[in-house]
């Protein structure tokens, strides 16, 4: 590939935290310069990106904004894209069009979009660590209604759903299980309460199934018979 031509056809290049110079083209998508053949090496990725903007962030990676295809990381050590981790329920990420990225002291994401505005990503939405699918990075259980809430001895949260069985997330905030009859459990689908008692057992109140205890390995509950 002539390299000139590279350069003129593209929009934006960083300097990646690997030391290399990686180049955006609206045509061609991502390259990195590569300076033992001085040339340009495609940075691989199932479709050509048309990429309008590039930013590194706090995190080391390399946010990819283009135009239509929404907003992309790349993570520059492992070599490899990664999952875009923000969530926002009302606004479409796969078809946007971001042509500015910046990231603020605070650690939040201003993103410029074409016909639609500034975008901010904040870091934390508010003082409260918000687990559910409002969240932007912590969507994770779902978006039926919460009904009752246990921390286990292990610092583990167990949280019963109405109608959508119990997850179980630990205390780095992932999710270490969901058990609900759609994934073969016989746990109730709604759950009133949650309790850890002395021998670490956890006891699951139900609406219609009355009374049962956990096996929270396996999700199976053994119900109190009347």
């Amino acid at each position: 590939m002539d390299q000139k031509w590279l350069i003129l056809t593209s929009h934006v290049c960083v300097l990646g935290p690997d030391n290399k110079i990686y180049v955006g083209s609206l045509n061609k998508g991502l390259f990195s310069y590569n300076a033992l053949t001085n040339s340009f090496d495609v940075v691989s990725y199932p479709t050509k990106l048309p990429i309008k903007t590039l930013y590194v962030n706090k995190q080391r990676q390399i946010m990819v904004g283009t135009d239509g295809k929404g907003l992309k990381i790349y993570d520059p050590i492992y070599k490899t894209f990664v999952e875009n981790k923000y969530n926002i329920p009302t606004f479409d990420f796969t078809k946007s069009k971001i042509h500015s990225i910046i990231e603020d002291k605070a650690g939040d994401l201003w993103l410029g979009i074409f016909q639609k505005g500034v975008m901010l990503l904040p870091a934390n939405r508010s003082n409260f660590k918000y687990i559910g699918h409002k969240s932007i990075l912590k969507n994770n259980i779902g978006s039926n209604c919460i009904m009752s809430v246990c921390k286990d001895h292990k610092g583990v949260l167990w949280i019963g759903t109405d109608n959508d069985g119990i997850y179980s997330v630990a205390p780095n905030g992932e999710v270490k299980s969901h058990f609900s009859q759609e994934n073969g459990s016989n746990v109730p689908s709604t759950i009133i309460s949650l309790f850890e008692d002395s021998d670490q057992n956890l006891w699951v109140g139900s609406f219609f199934q009355g009374l049962a205890k956990l096996n929270k390995e396996t999700g199976h509950c053994e119900y109190i018979q009347k």
